[in-house]
């Protein structure tokens, strides 16, 4: 009885650490000194942005994520899963190689993707893990949990592939 009790108390213990840990990540990046709305960081596609992600936003049947811009030498695109809805950030060097909206149109169809599916804190949590176990030598945990990342991944440029057809349809 005590082994389990012990089992117990572990469990809670790592699950109050990893929600600590999601919570701090997300209040560090949405308060973070690089990262601005995109009506304060790019006004002048903020409105085409804005309607592409509604749009899409639309199709997929989710709540419309605000966006952020963040700024980053890599081109990248996520989402967070913030307290009442999701939040998409997309980086200014993402930008700058995606000249167009037209561009775009793939890269926030895969983030609303993630958003219809729930993928936020799945990802956050193999993404945790995975770091975990590189810096611990676990080669198996590793090659598992990146296997699941790619599922996810996989399973959103599926249906990132459908919501483009969607838009190109609406198109006159």
């Amino acid at each position: 009885m005590l082994l389990l009790e012990w089992i117990c108390i572990l469990i809670v213990s790592i699950t109050v650490l990893i929600s600590a840990r999601l919570l701090w990540a997300w209040q560090h990046l949405r308060y973070h000194p690089h990262v601005e709305p995109i009506e304060v960081a790019k006004p002048s596609i903020s409105k085409p942005l804005n309607n592409l992600v509604k749009q899409v936003a639309s199709i997929a049947q989710v709540k419309t994520p605000p966006i952020y811009i963040r700024r980053a030498s890599m081109p990248n695109a996520f989402i967070l899963a913030g307290i009442f809805r999701p939040e998409l950030f997309l980086s200014d060097e993402l930008l700058e190689q995606c000249q167009s909206i037209e561009a775009l149109e793939h890269v926030i169809c895969h983030e609303i993707a993630h958003i219809q599916h729930a993928d936020a804190l799945p990802l956050g949590l193999l993404t945790m893990g995975l770091q975990c176990c590189q810096l611990l030598p676990l080669p198996f945990m590793t090659h598992y949990i990146q296997r699941r990342i790619d599922k996810i991944e996989q399973a959103a440029d599926k249906q990132a592939n459908h919501l483009l057809n969607s838009i190109n349809r609406r198109k006159p």
